[in-house]
């Protein structure tokens, strides 16, 4: 059911935006923080940034099921002097798992993140990227390193 709401969030939201000639809307798909663990991605992407709402699953077991989530970034390589391959930004949304006895929950949380485009932040291609999330497991808070890696079409 969860996937489905996602998919209709996403299919919602792509169908409402409209891009200039050097503005579009971009998926992707990948493993990490901008894909809320093993997920997908609908962003706008300019010239110098990268909006995004992101749905994926950090956690599966045969017990327990998977662990889903979903995640909203900004990333923008304005602060790199003109080169658009690195970019920082700001994360928020599926950071990890909380273990239950009888079922697993996702954790949510923030995230500060740098992201490498092998191309540009505004042409498809792959990006590599790390982060340190935040967030509060069995009411403890918690500062974990994350990476990505993924493909923008």
């Amino acid at each position: 059911m969860k996937v489905v709401l996602i998919f209709c969030a996403f299919s919602l939201v792509s169908t409402q935006l409209t891009a200039k000639a050097d503005e579009r809307i971009t998926f992707g798909v990948g493993l990490g923080h901008s894909y809320s663990g093993l997920g997908a991605n609908l962003g706008y992407q300019t010239e110098e940034s990268f909006t995004y709402l992101s749905a994926g699953c950090v956690g599966y077991s045969t017990l327990k099921g998977s662990t889903c989530g979903a995640g909203i970034g900004w990333v923008t390589t304005a602060l790199s002097q003109g080169d658009n391959h690195h970019g920082i930004g700001a994360y928020a949304g599926v950071v990890g798992v909380e273990q239950g006895v009888f079922d697993n929950e996702a954790v949510y949380g923030a995230a500060i993140t740098y992201h490498y485009f092998f191309n540009t932040i505004a042409e498809p291609g792959f990006n590599l990227g790390f982060s340190v999330a935040g967030g509060t497991v069995e009411s403890e808070f918690e500062l974990v390193p994350l990476i990505s890696f993924g493909y923008q079409f």
